[in-house]
């Protein structure tokens, strides 16, 4: 029996569900938050929601961009054009 390629063994990458403009304000701003570092307490607080809201949200985003971390969705989010490229400046400094 012949051995899969890496390529046949690779899960396909899931279509984009949502274009950019179906996210929210609250969204982009998670995201744009994510991106550039920010702990989900900070994200919780810039936000003024629950902590626990905020896991779920990021875990809702993480899993709609096949992302294994909260910053790596926010840069999947850059990548695909959702968001511009967050400052330098870190969002626990503001």
């Amino acid at each position: 029996m012949a051995r899969a390629t890496r390529e046949q063994s690779s899960r396909p990458k899931r279509q984009e569900v949502r274009a950019i403009d179906a996210l929210t304000t609250a969204e982009r701003e998670l995201l744009t938050l994510l991106a550039a570092g920010a702990t989900h307490e900070t994200v919780a607080h810039r936000l003024d929601i629950p902590l626990r809201t905020t896991r779920r949200r990021i875990a809702a985003l993480m899993k709609q961009l096949d992302a294994v971390s909260p910053f790596q969705a926010g840069a999947e989010a850059v990548r695909r054009g959702w968001l511009v490229a967050p400052a330098d400046q870190h969002p626990d400094k503001r």
